[in-house]
C-alpha cells in the first residue's frame, strides 16, 4: 500500500524516485546477468541464496528499530530485486519459515533467521524457484561483515558466486582475521599527495547513479520513461515489497504459501 502510494505521488508530481538497491552495479551481479541473458545456462531451474549478518547488527546498531521489521525485509530483500533484475520475472507465490532464538532471548523480539521460496514467472511463461536462507545472528568474529552467496542452475548449466570472498584477507596483532569487500566501498588515498580520499565501489557508485540521473533530467537530457526498466524504480521496487510483505504474511500463517 505504501509503495502503490509513492508511485502515484512520483508520477502527480512527475519526480524521479528510486530505491537503493546496490547489488544491481556489483560486478559478480552484472558478470550473473549477462550470463543468464546470453542464455549460457538456458532456462533457470531454480537458485539458491545465502545471506546473513554479524549479531552486533541487530543487537547494538539497529537495535532500536530491528522489532518493527525482519531479517527478510532488511536483508533478503536485496536478492529478490536482483533475481527481478535478472529474469524480469514476476512472483507467483511465497512461503516462509522464520525461528526466533538468540535474539528473543536478549530482548530483541524479531527473528533469528527467516528462510523463503519464492515462485517466480519469466514473461514466456517459464517458471522457477528461488530460496533465500537469511540470518543476521553470525557470530561478531565472523570475517566478513556479510556472508553471502549465490548459485543458479539452469537446463545447460549453472553460475555460483562466492560474494563474501573477495580475495583480501587481513590479519595482524590486535585484530581478527578480515575478510573486507573492497568492491562495496573502500577509500583510498588520491594520486594528488594532497591527503584527501577518494571512494570507490558498487556501494558509491549507487549513489552517484541516482545523483547523475537526477542531473541529467533537470538538463533535459534524460526522461523519467527512459530510466524505466533499467533502475532500481518505485514501480520496480514495487516486486520485491510484495515478495517481502507475502514473507511477512505466511511468517504469521504458519508459514503458509501467500499467492500474488
Amino acid at each position: 500500500e505504501e509503495a502503490e502510494r509513492l508511485i502515484e505521488t512520483a508520477k502527480r508530481y512527475n519526480v524521479y524516485g528510486a530505491v537503493e538497491f546496490h547489488k544491481r552495479l556489483d560486478r559478480s551481479n552484472l558478470f550473473i546477468r549477462d550470463a543468464i541473458l546470453n542464455g549460457d545456462i538456458g532456462s533457470i531451474l531454480y537458485s539458491l541464496v545465502e545471506y546473513s549478518q554479524q549479531k552486533f547488527i541487530p543487537y547494538a546498531q539497529f537495535k532500536n528499530w530491528v522489532t518493527s521489521t525482519n531479517i527478510f525485509q532488511y536483508l533478503g530483500v536485496h536478492y529478490v530485486d536482483i533475481m527481478y533484475f535478472f529474469t524480469r520475472a514476476l512472483p507467483k507465490r511465497v512461503m516462509a519459515i522464520g525461528q526466533k532464538g538468540w535474539l528473543s532471548q536478549n530482548g530483541i523480539d524479531t527473528f533469528d533467521s527467516i528462510q523463503a521460496v519464492i515462485e517466480w514467472k519469466i514473461p514466456t511463461g517459464e517458471e522457477f524457484t528461488e530460496v533465500i536462507l537469511t540470518n543476521w545472528i553470525d557470530p561478531d568474529t565472523s570475517p566478513a561483515l556479510s556472508d553471502q552467496k549465490i548459485k543458479i542452475v539452469g537446463t545447460k548449466g549453472r553460475i555460483e558466486a562466492d560474494q563474501k570472498y573477495r580475495g583480501i584477507r587481513l590479519l595482524w596483532d590486535g585484530k581478527c582475521l578480515e575478510e573486507p569487500n573492497p568492491d562495496f566501498c573502500m577509500y583510498v588515498k588520491s594520486d594528488n599527495n594532497t591527503g584527501r580520499y577518494k571512494w570507490h565501489g558498487y556501494g558509491i557508485e549507487s549513489i552517484c547513479q541516482f545523483l547523475d540521473d537526477v542531473i541529467a533530467i533537470e538538463k533535459g537530457l534524460l526522461t523519467i520513461e527512459q530510466l524505466k526498466g533499467k533502475r532500481p524504480t518505485f514501480e520496480d521496487a514495487a516486486i520485491s515489497t510484495m515478495v517481502i510483505e507475502a514473507v511477512s504474511k505466511s511468517l504469521k500463517t504458519d508459514s503458509s504459501w501467500v499467492s500474488l
